[in-house]
This record gives C-alpha cells, structure tokens and sequence, in this order.
C-alpha cells in the first residue's frame, strides 16, 4: 500500500506590517551632536509605524511586543533609535529592540542618522521562534520569527519644502 505525501510548512498566526513615514530621505540631526532624548523638532530622522494583527487581520492586543534589530548589511554610519519613551540608542549589528503594541495594535519607533553614506533598514520581527528571555531574530532552520525588513531611509540635511507663517 502506499499514500500520497504529505508537506508540513509553517503556518503563521500573526501578521506584521511597517510603513514608514514620510520620505526615503530624512532629515539628519544636528552636526558635531549626538541624539539623546527624543525632540522632533531637533533630532530629524524618520518615524515607522508597526501594526500587528491575527491571520484574519484582527488588531493584536495592547502590550504585545514586537522587536526591531539591525542585520549587518541593513544599515551603515552613525544610526540611533528610540520608541519616543526612552532616550536614543546606538544601533549596533544584530542589537535588539523591543516595541509595545499599544491599544490600537499599533506601535511606532524612530531612526536619525548623520552622514551623506549614512542608510538604515529596520527589521520588524515578533518573536514566534527561539528564546522568549533574550528574543533573536531567526530566520533559518525549521522554525522563523514572522519579520518584516523596512523601507530605507537615507540622511540628507534638512530641506523645507512647504511652509506657512502666520503672524
């Protein structure tokens, strides 16, 4: 007797998405500084927003954690990071970041850079593989985080490109 074969894939239960804001070419902070707290209106950068959701696109809930890392040849220069509640961070290979979902099954997450080489390409991954204690993107073997790598962002000098006074 024989039966026919039989493939076993992985099935994800969770969905990611990453859009990033604005343009590929951000504003980037300040000469001879480095970004420490968040402040829009001095740091430049760029902001991505992460949304989370089931298989059948229903929103996760609040307090889910997603992560961003940075894979070696995702970013080059001096990049920083920050979720807006803490202060910036160096972005070191392979570092680590965890990002809470907020009650709308979204969370955001901001980059700044310095430099005319300088680029940046977050990678978005929740942590559906390998050790719940030091999360780690996995992407090889038989089990993988669901991940996302995001759109590109350059760092340019700040540009102003409409404006409106009002006296």
């Amino acid at each position: 007797a024989q039966a026919p074969s039989v493939k076993f894939s992985q099935v994800d239960r969770l969905a990611l998405t990453v859009a990033a804001q604005g343009t590929a070419d951000a504003a980037k902070y300040p000469d001879n500084t480095v970004p420490k707290e968040y402040n829009q209106n001095s740091v430049g950068g760029r902001t991505y927003t992460v949304t989370v959701t089931d298989k059948d696109g229903k929103l996760a809930p609040e307090g889910t954690l997603a992560y961003v890392t940075f894979e070696k040849d995702n970013f080059f220069g001096n990049v920083y990071f920050t979720t807006g509640e803490q202060d910036f961070a160096k972005v070191t290979v392979d570092a680590t970041f965890p990002i809470k979902v907020g009650k709308d099954g979204k969370a955001t997450f901001r980059v700044a850079g310095n430099g005319a080489t300088t680029y940046v390409k977050p990678t978005v991954f929740l942590n559906t593989a390998g050790s719940a204690t030091s999360p780690k993107l996995e992407k090889t073997g038989s089990s993988t985080d669901i991940y996302q790598v995001a759109e590109v962002t350059y760092f340019k000098s700040p540009v102003v490109t409409n404006a409106t006074l009002s006296v």
